[in-house]
């Protein structure tokens, strides 16, 4: 959803602007890759860990960090929420609960 709309809005700016593939290409938002020099594998494959900025790599681990425990903490209450309707409580719950959950 959030990726449409970003694609959305790039293609709009692109349209409204009337930026031209040849200026894209000039400012580095699209790149060509050529079929004939082995595609995105090939390009990808050429790569050495030389050519990555690794000060922006580690510049960024907090913000990848914070996205993949908020993921966790999603999972976690969505796992929770499905276990809810199925819960079974034993003899003790009758103390604290009027009716006997039973799972189906």
């Amino acid at each position: 959803m959030i990726t449409g709309r970003i694609l959305a809005g790039y293609y709009a700016v692109v349209l409204i602007n009337d930026i031209s593939t040849q200026n894209q290409q000039l400012h580095g938002w699209l790149f060509v890759i050529k079929e004939s020099e082995g595609g995105a594998p090939g390009m990808l494959a050429a790569l050495t860990p030389s050519d990555i900025e690794w000060s922006f790599v580690f510049s960024v681990i907090p913000q990848i960090l914070t996205i993949l425990f908020l993921a966790m903490l999603y999972a976690s209450m969505a796992l929770t929420g499905l276990k809810a309707p199925t819960m079974s409580c034993t003899v003790s719950c009758t103390k604290w609960w009027p009716v006997h959950w039973q799972s189906e």
